[in-house]
C-alpha cells in the first residue's frame, strides 16, 4: 500500500508540474491541477490506511510475542526503533502530502515563492515508510513465532 500511496504522490508531482507556470525571480505563479489534487489526496488515504495496518500489527505483537528470550528482547529493540521511524515517517509523508494536495486544491491561478516539491519529497517519504514497515514486520513476526 505504501508503494500505491508513493507512485501516487510521484504522478500527483508530474500532473502539478504539466500544469500552466510562469516564473518571475523567486515568484510563480501557476494554474492548480485537478488530477493533482485528485491523485495527492488518493496518496493521503492510501498512506493512512497503510500506516493503520502497521499500528495494529504492533498493537497484536504487544500481546502475542513469547517472553524470557535474551536474544527475543534485541530483536524487540530494533522492531520499535522501526517502529518509531515509521511513525517520523508518516507525520512526514502526510505533512508534505498534505500541503501539495492543498495547493492544488484552489480552481484559480496563485502567485507565490518557488515549488518546493511537496508532493515528490511526500512521495519518497511514503517509500521509506514502506521500507520501515516492511523491515517492523520482519522483525515482529520473529519476536512472535
Amino acid at each position: 500500500m505504501d508503494v500505491v500511496a508513493g507512485i501516487l504522490g510521484l504522478q500527483a508531482e508530474i500532473a502539478q508540474k504539466k500544469g500552466h507556470h510562469v516564473n518571475l525571480y523567486l515568484v510563480e505563479c501557476k494554474q492548480q491541477s485537478q488530477k493533482a489534487f485528485q491523485m495527492g489526496f488518493a496518496a493521503l488515504i492510501v498512506l493512512g490506511i497503510a500506516h493503520a495496518i502497521v499500528c495494529l500489527l504492533a498493537v497484536f505483537s504487544c500481546f502475542c510475542s513469547r517472553q524470557g528470550l535474551v536474544m527475543a528482547y534485541f530483536i524487540k529493540q530494533i522492531s520499535m526503533v522501526l517502529l518509531l521511524l515509521a511513525w517520523i515517517t508518516f507525520a512526514i509523508g502526510m505533512i508534505l502530502l498534505h500541503f501539495g494536495t492543498k495547493s492544488n486544491h484552489h480552481k484559480k491561478r496563485s502567485c507565490g515563492f518557488s515549488d518546493h516539491h511537496f508532493l515528490y519529497i511526500g512521495g519518497i517519504s511514503c517509500f521509506v515508510h514502506g521500507a520501515c514497515s516492511a523491515l517492523y514486520y520482519g522483525f515482529t513476526a520473529v519476536t512472535i513465532i
